[in-house]
């Protein structure tokens, strides 16, 4: 294999499903972004991770060709900020499921166009959002709730230092994570996962 279409997994752990689940599915994210690319090639230079929702419908696409199911955009309903009040509708960024393990998941997620300039502290902030976002999915959408970000680095500058960065937030800061990437008119690319957290209450301003 190309090794710009090379899958890197720096950290998913062992024991549980779905470390050896999801890398068959990441193995095939870095084919589908270059089927997309190569499709669109005669048209205009195209990034499939151009943006979040052109993310969800690669994750999706490689979903499938591993075997699971998966769904992007889909409505479903979320829990009111303060988890007492009736649910609201919305939408999921994702949804994957094992149809013979049994199992699926539901992602929230958010995206980042790194520079090589961006600070540790940038993707973490992006990633606890997405982490808080899947904690107002209610319990009917899945059987686990994940928060996901989509790291996209610069293919024209030198990003040495940011993928160390990167690599250092993936082993310290994640459940798991994979480097992936996708022929030569593709980003490099991190994804990070790790289960939904309740956001922090915001603190009731104090009197004068």
């Amino acid at each position: 294999m190309s090794k710009m279409l090379m899958t890197t997994r720096h950290r998913a752990d062992e024991r549980f499903h779905e470390a050896k689940c999801w890398d068959r599915w990441f193995g095939e994210v870095a084919r589908a972004r270059a089927d997309f690319a190569d499709y669109l090639r005669d048209e205009e230079p195209w990034e499939p991770l151009s943006n979040e929702t052109a993310s969800m419908s690669v994750l999706a696409t490689a979903a499938v060709r591993a075997g699971l199911l998966a769904t992007t955009e889909t409505l479903c309903w979320k829990h009111q900020s303060d988890h007492r009040k009736a649910c609201r509708g919305g939408r999921l960024d994702l949804w994957v499921a094992d149809p013979v393990f049994r199992r699926a998941w539901a992602f929230e997620a958010k995206q980042i166009d790194a520079r090589p300039g961006t600070r540790e502290a940038t993707i973490e902030d992006a990633f606890t959002r997405a982490r808080h976002d899947a904690w107002e999915v209610t319990g009917a959408e899945g059987d686990r709730f994940m928060g996901l970000l989509v790291v996209t680095l610069p293919r024209d500058k030198d990003t040495t230092a940011l993928r160390e960065r990167l690599v250092r937030f993936a082993h310290t800061k994640t459940a798991f994570a994979w480097e992936v990437g996708g022929g030569p008119e593709c980003k490099p690319a991190f994804f990070f996962i790790d289960e939904a957290i309740k956001p922090k209450k915001a603190k009731a301003p104090t009197a004068a």
